[in-house]
């Protein structure tokens, strides 16, 4: 069970906009034109050739794993909301946008991958969550976590057999969170009302960074632990970062430039976060994933490079030849199961990118058997 987790009613509200924009943000937790659109009653009836299919495709992805494996005692995975890679060549006033995440670029012990593609559908932050935690495409005609918080799934909490936590910006319900958290298999959901002793609906990067040092000061090793940033979040109209006041807009964009101040503030939060992994002895004995949910979504910017990064850190002993170009969220859940070493009957359907035949074309196929697995309730039989 999930400490703190509890079923509760959701609001509704009609908006033209996003589900993310129109509801993420503002609090409101479904439209009425996405929950008109969810099917809860029932999952589809596999057929015995989709099963077959996905039967072979799942026998098909363990060939990517290797036999070598990282020895570490926690493993920590941070979320950066709309973290996008041309962030890091970045420079304004002959200062770095995002110092602290470029100094873990020259890191020998850092595998770093800025060419990522999203594969996020309509679901937005809550899909880059899925993907990352079960190593399964998302559903491209409803919000994935409609179906998927209500189906049996093989997810990272499980198949790493350690303590997990996961600590969000937000309150529990937001995005069905608390309902997800069962689903991934989480012992225990860390939210915005846990920080310090007053409710609060979102937490700034700071705050949830403060909320993230202290459970990880008191909880019993090892975890894996997941935490989520929000700050880097839409809209951008304004700077939060007085200590990166950007004087002239970029590209004569004020979207642009606010959002540029938002990757400085997180950034400045998640060095607080290491100082404090290395003060306590939790740094050298975790391996720690730095990946963004999505690229932002609203807008093109003018036309910048859409791709997101990858951060792999404390990844000591990886092999010379790891993949280093192109490639895709749903690469990231056999990696880490790679790099760990973990046996088990899923590895998800992406490509791990130590194996020596990657590719990173994500074929037709795949997203039709992670709509089955999903929407068949595959693994509960």
């Amino acid at each position: 069970m999930v400490n703190r987790i509890e079923a509760r009613h959701f609001s509704l509200s009609l908006h033209l906009v996003g589900p993310n924009v129109s509801s993420f943000r503002r609090g409101n937790i479904r439209t009425l034109a996405y929950e008109a659109a969810l099917d809860l009653k029932q999952f589809r009836q596999l057929t015995e050739e989709q099963k077959r299919l996905i039967k072979k495709e799942i026998n098909l992805t363990k060939k990517n794993i290797s036999s070598e494996s990282i020895e570490t005692k926690n493993i920590i995975f941070i979320i950066v909301e709309s973290y996008m890679s041309f962030v890091s060549d970045m420079r304004i006033n002959d200062k770095e946008v995002t110092p602290f995440l470029n100094s873990l670029k020259t890191d020998s012990s850092v595998y770093y991958n800025g060419k990522m593609n999203s594969n996020v559908t309509i679901g937005e932050s809550s899909d880059g969550q899925f993907i990352y935690m079960t190593g399964l495409l998302p559903l491209r005609s409803v919000v994935t976590i409609s179906k998927a918080r209500k189906a049996t799934l093989p997810a990272l909490p499980k198949l790493l057999n350690k303590k997990s936590l996961m600590i969000i910006p937000t309150v529990e319900d937001m995005w069905r969170q608390d309902e997800m958290c069962r689903q991934y298999g989480f012992c225990t959901l860390f939210t915005s009302k846990d920080y310090h002793d007053g409710y609060h609906s979102i937490l700034t990067d700071k705050q949830l960074i403060e909320l993230a040092i202290q459970k990880n000061s008191i909880i019993e090793l090892p975890t894996f632990s997941v935490i989520l940033t929000m700050s880097m979040h839409q809209p951008y109209y304004k700077q939060i970062d007085s200590t990166f006041h950007i004087n002239n807009e970029i590209k004569n964009r004020k979207d642009l430039t606010c959002y540029l101040n938002a990757c400085h503030y997180t950034d400045l939060q998640l060095k607080q976060y290491f100082d404090f992994l290395k003060k306590n002895g939790l740094y050298d004995t975790s391996l720690i994933i730095i990946a963004a949910d999505h690229p932002v979504l609203c807008t093109d910017f003018g036309g910048v490079d859409k791709h997101i990064p990858l951060y792999i850190i404390n990844a000591k002993g990886i092999p010379q030849n790891i993949w280093k170009g192109e490639c895709n969220q749903i690469d990231v859940f056999p990696t880490i199961l790679d790099m760990l070493g973990i046996e088990s009957d899923w590895y998800g359907l992406g490509c791990s990118l130590l194996s020596p035949n990657y590719t990173n074309s994500i074929p037709s196929r795949k997203w039709d058997i992670s709509e089955w697995i999903i929407m068949g309730d595959y693994f509960k039989q």
